[in-house]
């Protein structure tokens, strides 16, 4: 039995942890070597071993994306730079996962390994093996035969497996071994280069630039500064809906932008700068552009800038920046992107930036930046505030650039220093003629290159969402048009890595850690209702930062623990929030929510059978996930967060009833929209039999159809619980649980029930309700799934069974071979004036129909 949790301090670098939870694993107390009988590990991951610190042994295989090869393809390659400073990492933050592709050092050193001598076992390997450390017989250096030339049997060197047979005294005739380099765990033992501890190397500076939660960890070595990043921002917002227009223009009579409901997610990050910067002798844009030759898609680059506005450029047709992925990093942790979008067009200008400048990219993932993030009237990166001296000040530092430069925000003042001397180049950026001029940090502007956020006018052009020739205001992240550094001067960068992957050093080459290191940054626990984190740390004895601490109860402060509450009651179905007197309770080892029921029968059978609907703890937490608002408003500040670790229990104290839907017909709620043929909406239960609605064909095409007699319509219906399916784009469609709707890969061939839908499955939505264009629905996600009681039991059949568009989202009344049954049958019934028989004699004349 194993605990899973290590006895020695681990860090969390990618960013996953350690957890701890016992496991009783069955080992052969007998096993039999045989080297005909061999199981290849080439395209095995997980559990191989077990060591006895109570970590676990995997194998070199670094997953499917990677075939295992040789040491180029293995996890020790791939995987290095998020080891720790005893060798392992864990993979995931809900379940034990910490593992060694390598050779455990704290470990050995524990056991007393030394030089000249064999290695302590370790562990055992899940054949029944022993396994050892990296020293064999006499202290020899374990290698394979085929390194050493030896013979397998005969030569004191390794099989194919890692494995050694012959007889060395511990009772067994085989036995396995990790090997490596011998190291006795002492940082003055390992051959490394000193870090850099000045200037932007200096604790002191990095704990008092970096904030918030966004950024883990960093750190300079002998030629970078590397910084950890998830890209969590306190403030964010997923969704596009406070975009305005620019001043004076309206799109169809609305002055914002729709936009998109996107989604947030911490995805690790991590960024390196070059310390040694050799800068071009002018900042212009084609400086690098030849370096952009598409061979890399880091952020999804595909090569450079090409300008599609010629009102807002500077002549050229293509730019020295990456085009649609970052240039830099803020000190929030967020990323600064280009300026532009992907397709060449200004952010600012089509309108896809919220009032922070940032946004989300179709599909999710993690917020970043296409223009300046200042702000007075509401929270964003930096305001008037962050200027040291106020306003006539040099701005402060608000990121760092993938070139290696750092990042200024915007002038307040023409009084301020180097405003004017001299002006900024094509860049962005520029070195002040005063010899003298240092920022707050004690920096020199004149020796020290930077770039500035720009503010500057723009016109609306014919590619953009406003009217043409309408002036409004653009800004910029910092590298404007290009990068000033000459990138193939440093031996790599994160610039070079977005540019092209024929030059440079790879992210393994470039992310290791100095001995010795006693200046960086690392985000700890921080006290309860803190939202920001500045250490600076005391001298290190290992050659690797110290753990980011898990999450602990204090870290939730009442904000969070009742955006925990009000989440886990939308999961379980109260539509208005947790009722008064419920409360949640956190402990180290547990979460325990507890509601107070509401004394309706209907309301408190419903919340059971959703109880009742949590098959196992990753489903009530998905669920519970999924109704946050804020994404991550519950992390823990410490690195850790929640998970939800036993399936509910709900004691309900009425007698259960039967919900009003328990026909099982598939219905809409009386207050469901359709879109009539002239485009206009109307609500269920003013439609009639005849009337024409938008629709959707099989092959996704919109189309108009005539609502059947065979349509079910009873308003006086009270109290149905339908499940409400969130969209990514923030539709919201209720529907009986047995109600189909399309999903699946391609529309519109695969229906699922409602009940059945997941949260992140794909559905089908209406871009344009207007069939008399050339439309066709599009794919979203059910962003959240929820319950809610409402009125009327609604359901358009349509007469050559197309799918009804409900709430802009394309449905179905019945099974896919029903509706394709019905697109044959419908128009003879109808031609025949039969319909009213079929109906009453096949579906039943208890149900109300349209009329």
């Amino acid at each position: 039995m194993i605990s899973h949790c290590p006895n020695h301090p681990t860090a969390s670098l990618n960013p996953n942890y350690a957890i701890g939870s016992s496991r009783t694993y069955t080992i052969p107390v007998n096993p039999r070597y045989n080297a005909a009988q061999q199981t290849s590990l080439t395209a095995l991951g997980a559990i191989v071993g077990v060591a006895y610190d109570g970590g676990m042994i995997y194998s070199p295989f670094a997953g499917p994306s990677y075939p295992l090869t040789g040491w180029t393809t293995s996890a020790a390659y791939l995987e290095g730079n998020t080891f720790d400073q005893c060798g392992g990492h864990s993979s995931s933050t809900t379940s034990p996962s910490y593992h060694y592709h390598v050779a455990p050092s704290c470990l050995l050193k524990q056991l007393g390994m030394t030089a000249g001598q064999h290695s302590p076992q370790i562990g055992w390997m899940a054949d029944g093996f022993p396994l050892y450390g990296p020293l064999g017989p006499n202290g020899v250096v374990m290698q394979t035969c085929t390194v050493t030339g030896g013979t397998v049997g005969t030569s004191v060197c390794l099989d194919a497996c890692g494995g050694y047979l012959a007889d060395t005294g511990d009772g067994f005739a085989y036995r396995y071994y990790m090997p490596g380099t011998f190291n006795s765990g002492q940082c003055n033992e390992m051959p490394a280069p000193a870090p850099r501890t000045t200037g932007i190397c200096s604790g002191s500076f990095l704990a008092n630039v970096l904030k918030g939660r966004g950024v883990k960890y960093a750190y300079c070595n002998d030629k970078w500064l590397v910084i950890g990043a998830t890209g969590e921002s306190g403030h964010w917002t997923p969704n596009l809906n406070d975009v305005p227009n620019p001043p004076g223009t309206t799109v169809g009579g609305v002055g914002y932008c729709t936009g998109e409901l996107t989604m947030t997610v911490g995805i690790a990050r991590t960024t390196f700068f070059p310390l040694d910067i050799v800068d071009l002798p002018t900042g212009v844009s084609t400086n690098n552009i030849h370096l952009f030759d598409g061979s890399t898609t880091i952020g999804g680059n595909t090569g450079p800038i090409t300008n599609r506005d010629s009102s807002k450029s500077i002549g050229a047709t293509a730019y020295g920046l990456p085009n649609g992925a970052g240039v830099g990093t803020m000190v929030n942790g967020i990323a600064n992107w280009v300026t532009q979008n992907d397709q060449g067009e200004w952010s600012e200008g089509v309108c896809e930036v919220d009032s922070c400048n940032q946004h989300v990219g179709q599909g999710g993932g993690q917020p970043h930046a296409h223009g300046d993030m200042f702000a007075d009237t509401h929270t964003c990166l930096y305001g008037t505030s962050n200027y040291s001296g106020g306003v006539n000040a040099h701005p402060p530092v608000i990121g760092f650039a993938n070139d290696g430069h750092l990042i200024y925000g915007r002038y307040l003042s023409n009084s301020a220093p180097g405003f004017a001397a001299p002006l900024l180049d094509q860049c962005g950026g520029h070195k002040h003629d005063v010899t003298t001029d240092v920022d707050e940090h004690g920096l020199n502007l004149h020796t020290n290159y930077h770039y500035h956020t720009q503010v500057f006018d723009a016109v609306c052009g014919a590619s953009d969402r406003c009217t043409s020739g309408v002036r409004y205001t653009a800004s910029s992240t910092g590298p404007l048009f290009c990068y000033r550094a000459n990138l193939t001067a440093s031996e790599g960068s994160a610039a070079l890595l977005g540019a092209t992957s024929r030059y440079g050093a790879t992210q393994t080459q470039m992310n290791y850690r100095c001995c010795g290191m006693t200046d960086y940054y690392m985000l700890n626990g921080v006290p309860a209702g803190v939202s920001d984190a500045s250490t600076t740390f005391a001298a290190s004895s290992t050659c690797t930062l110290p753990a980011i601490a898990n999450g602990n109860p204090e870290d939730f402060d009442t904000t969070e623990r009742n955006a925990l509450l009000q989440a886990a009651a939308r999961a379980f179905g109260f539509t208005t929030g947790a009722p008064p007197g419920s409360t949640v309770t956190i402990t180290a080892a547990s979460v325990n929510i507890q509601f107070v029921f509401p004394t309706d029968q209907s309301t408190a059978a419903t919340i059971q059978s959703t109880a009742n609907s949590f098959t196992s703890p990753a489903a009530l937490q998905s669920a519970i996930v999924a109704q946050l608002t804020t994404p991550l408003a519950i992390e823990s500040t410490g690195g850790g967060s929640l998970a939800v670790t036993s399936t509910p229990t709900v004691a309900v104290s009425q007698t259960p009833v039967v919900d009003a839907d328990a026909s099982g017909d598939p219905c809409f709620p009386s207050e469901a929209l359709v879109t009539m043929a002239d485009g206009t909406p109307r609500r269920l239960d003013a439609l009639r039999a005849g009337d024409a609605i938008v629709a959707s064909r099989a092959d996704g095409t919109l189309t108009t159809d005539t609502v059947s007699t065979l349509s079910l319509a009873d308003a006086d219906t009270q109290g149905t619980t339908f499940v409400v399916l969130t969209t990514a784009s923030g539709r919201n469609l209720a529907l009986t649980p047995t109600h189909h709707v399309p999903v699946g890969a391609a529309c519109c061939a695969d229906l699922k029930q409602a009940k059945d839908v997941a949260v992140g499955e794909t559905v089908y939505e209406a871009v344009s309700l207007s069939a008399a264009v050339s439309a066709s629905v599009r794919a979203t996600q059910v962003a959240k799934i929820g319950r809610a009681t409402k009125p009327g039991l609604h359901s358009p059949v349509l007469s050559h069974g197309t799918m009804p568009i409900v709430n802009s989202v394309a449905t179905s009344f019945d099974a896919l071979h029903n509706v394709r049954l019905a697109s044959y049958g419908l128009p003879l019934l109808e031609a025949t004036g039969l319909t009213a028989t079929f109906r009453d004699a096949f579906l039943g004349a208890h149900r109300k129909y349209m009329a």
